[in-house]
């Protein structure tokens, strides 16, 4: 026994845990049903995986632009980036607004075919998957 576990009684940090009823196996998470329309506040491997290939990208944006820079300069480069950021920004902002308003558990697609007709979210989905 060392000095540490003397002074905390004698109980390890690993033995309270392994004792401890509030703790839980993610692995061996029940699932439970839910309505289609009800949201779900959990991340899917997928999910993470696509964050972690956003981040990849991001890095790999800030490694491309050298030849840009070379060729244009840097107030081109920073003009078109303002104007792109700009445009995302408003883009943005409508999905935020439109799923304050109408909240779907799906995404931007189910949200084209709600706020302007079933047809354009269909082209939306196709659109958006080639």
């Amino acid at each position: 026994m060392t000095a540490k576990d003397e002074i905390s009684g004698g109980v390890s940090k690993r033995d309270s845990l392994e004792d401890d009823s509030t703790v839980q196996d993610v692995s061996k998470a029940e699932i439970t049903e839910h309505a289609p329309s009800q949201l779900l506040r959990r991340l899917d491997n997928r999910q993470i995986q696509i964050m972690a290939v956003g981040g990849s990208v991001g890095t790999a944006l800030f490694v491309s632009i050298g030849g840009g820079l070379a060729k244009s300069g840097p107030l081109c480069l920073l003009l078109g980036y303002s104007i792109y950021s700009i445009i995302l920004a408003c883009v943005n902002n409508g999905l935020a607004e439109m799923t304050v308003m109408y909240p779907v558990p799906d995404g931007f697609i189910r949200l084209a075919g709600q706020w302007v007709d079933d047809a354009f979210g269909f082209m939306a989905g196709w659109n958006f998957f080639l």
